[in-house]
């Protein structure tokens, strides 16, 4: 689903971004005001289903998710 502003306020369900690395750290719903944007570092399209080991990053000039090696320990 592509975010599209909207005349109307509405509550829509995001998940959200790590900044700087764009990993996703978790999801809940946001209130959206009329004439207004998703909320920094977040994106309304939701994230595969992630195996043990990986992590979800977005790539948001795609637009889409990348399950990513998750090395940290």
């Amino acid at each position: 689903m592509a975010f599209r502003m909207s005349e109307q306020p509405r509550t829509i369900k995001i998940y959200n971004l790590l900044a700087g690395t764009n990993e996703f750290i978790g999801e809940g719903d946001a209130y959206i005001p009329p004439h207004t944007g998703l909320p920094a570092n977040s994106t309304d399209i939701a994230p595969p289903d992630i195996p043990a080991g990986f992590v979800a990053v977005f790539n948001s000039d795609e637009a889409s998710w990348h399950l990513v090696e998750d090395h940290r320990g």
